[in-house]
């Protein structure tokens, strides 16, 4: 088990998560088709990249899984609890950096985007290959994941009035000040 949780291959599995996300991020604004809304971001709010860094992690973990090599009995744990962390990740990171900076810096983004991956990736391998049998939580954690796709599905076409789901700006102070 532990020859394929390497090094080598959280770093690579990292990043095919960041390509992931990547190409689901402006999925929506190229095709326009309206049955991705629910799956890929729609604007730049910071809730629609909760929503790609959730997607990326889950369509990784089913690649993951179909190869047939990753069947471990805490396998779809250790990866609901890694999709969970990198999405609750991105306001944590997000709304920190910009506190300090005041604005959104696109590099900063993009590297925030691989570091969650690496760090979802890095939760996983721990989780995933422990003695500790955590499969008598898989129903919980399956009830949370599809209560977070249906949540991801519904603010995709009703939003609430909340800051997280406000498209992000340049200025960050400029939209509070707009915001508020």
């Amino acid at each position: 088990m532990k020859k394929y949780y390497n090094k080598s291959y959280i770093l690579k599995s990292s990043f095919f998560i960041f390509l992931i996300a990547a190409v689901i991020h402006s999925l929506y604004d190229i095709t326009g088709f309206e049955i991705l809304k629910p799956f890929v971001p729609i604007n730049e709010s910071v809730w629609e990249h909760m929503k790609m860094m959730f997607y990326a992690g889950l369509i990784w973990a089913v690649i993951e899984y179909s190869s047939g090599t990753f069947c471990y009995f805490n396998f779809w744990f250790a990866k609901s609890i890694s999709i969970l962390l990198m999405t609750f990740l991105v306001p944590m990171i997000f709304y920190t950096y910009t506190a300090f900076t005041g604005k959104s810096i696109i590099w900063v983004d993009i590297a925030m985007t691989f570091i969650i991956a690496l760090i979802g990736q890095l939760v996983f391998k721990k989780l995933v290959t422990s003695c500790k049998d955590y499969s008598k939580y898989n129903t919980l954690i399956l009830i949370v994941l599809i209560a977070f796709i249906l949540l991801f599905a519904y603010f995709s076409y009703y939003p609430p009035d909340a800051k997280i789901f406000i498209p992000q700006t340049q200025d960050v102070f400029k939209q509070i000040l707009l915001y508020y």
